[in-house]
Formats: structure tokens, sequence, C-alpha cells
């Protein structure tokens, strides 16, 4: 399993901001770059501030994502690869994802080793929303 963290330039046309797409391998159905196979949130602050923080849970991304980076289709702005590696499912259900995420490519952020687990919890308050956190290595 993998995980990628990209860079998301909207563009300036939307009413979106730019922000940091968290992309996880779903272990629940086949890899395919063309299939829709990627869980996905979206966070407005960098990866270096992802102590704890809130994540928007985005529709489900082509498996592609996973090594794309360039111009997206119908004005939809840009992507860069900021981090990717290795990922360890350590648990999953509706009311919780636990996840390790192992560095492959790119620096780490200060905050991040080269191996963390994180876990990831729904908002009751903010549907649609998760809080993440680093829970240790």
């Amino acid at each position: 399993m993998r995980f990628t963290i990209l860079y998301h330039r909207v563009a300036s046309e939307t009413r979106r901001s730019n922000h940091w797409d968290l992309l996880l391998q779903s272990d629940e159905m086949p890899f395919s770059p063309d299939a829709a196979c990627l869980l996905s949130f979206e966070l407005l602050v960098p990866p270096s501030r992802w102590e704890h923080h809130e994540a928007r849970a985005l529709n489900m991304h082509r498996g592609l994502y996973l090594d794309y980076e360039g111009a997206l289709t119908d004005g939809r702005g840009s992507v860069e690869q900021v981090l990717t590696g290795e990922l360890v499912w350590l648990s999953r259900s509706p009311k919780e994802l636990r996840f390790q995420t192992i560095m492959e490519k790119r620096a780490c952020p200060e905050s991040w080793g080269p191996s963390d687990c994180w876990s990831m919890i729904p908002m009751p308050e903010r549907e649609t929303y998760w809080e993440i956190r680093r829970f240790g290595p």
C-alpha cells in the first residue's frame, strides 16, 4: 500500500483555496491507475502542521494520482507531489482510521519522522470532516 501528499494549486477563477491532498491507497479494493481506489482528504495547512488538525473527506481519487504531477483537466489547477511512501493500515473502521506512513521520497517536514503513525476520527459536528492526529512512531 502507498500514500501520497499533493500540493494542489487551484485555478484562480475557482472559489477554493490552494490545499494539500492526502491520498491513501485503500486496502479494501484492488489498485488500478484508472479506478477510484484512493481515500482522499483535503487539508488547508501544510503537512508540518498536521500534528492535530482537521481534514475534509473528498471523493475517492484514481490510482494514477499516487505518482501524478502537473496540470489537471477542466481548469482544476495543478498538483505537485510533496511526500510519498509506504502506507501500512493499522486498523480501519467507520469510526477511526489508523495507519503508518513510511517516507520514500522528498524531504520530510521537520515535524515528521521517517515513519509516523496517524489516527483519523470523523468529526460528528462537521459532516465530511475528520480529525487527524499523530500518535507515535
